[in-house]
């Protein structure tokens, strides 16, 4: 139903109204304009209340989108929050992963070290060893030199 049409048919029912209640008498002119007032003022309270309806309807849209955007962002920091712990924990075990392949690696090298100071300790006795014997092998050539030398003077002297 238009506009007009609602007015019309207000109009019409208010007249209709006051014609049973004024025993069907002739409306005047004041009359008239009274409930045309009337019927004007029933009308912008109906618009006013459909646009007090619409306005609240859409406030009520943004309190729902204004919940809806605390809850995700909620949800956001939560992740936030979540991806930092796993981060964290990443990063201990790295730290941990790397702290122990260290101790491994200072293992590693002190163990080699020891068998690098054995093996020249086993080097260093043979060489003793070997100029110990040598010292003897000098000595007792040494003494075959002077035994050689007072059989030489043996044998000119006898000779």
């Amino acid at each position: 139903m238009s506009l007009e049409g609602f007015k019309s048919a207000l109009l019409k029912r208010r007249l209709r109204e006051l014609a049973i209640a004024d025993g069907a008498r002739l409306v005047s002119k004041t009359a008239i304009a009274k409930e045309v007032r009337w019927i004007k003022h029933e009308l912008r309270h109906a618009k006013a209340r459909t646009g007090a309806a619409r306005v609240a309807a859409r406030q009520r849209e943004i309190a729902d989108e204004a919940r809806e955007a605390r809850a995700d962002a909620e949800r956001a920091r939560r992740r936030v929050e979540e991806l930092r712990a796993e981060l964290e924990e990443e990063r201990a075990d790295i730290q941990k992963a790397m702290q122990l392949e260290r101790e491994e690696r200072v293992a590693l090298l002190k163990e080699n070290e020891q068998k690098r100071a054995e093996r020249r300790a086993v080097v260093e006795a043979e060489l003793e060893r070997h100029a110990a014997k040598r010292h003897k092998l000098v000595a007792s050539l040494k003494d075959v030199i002077a035994q050689h030398g007072e059989a030489r003077k043996i044998v000119e002297a006898g000779g």
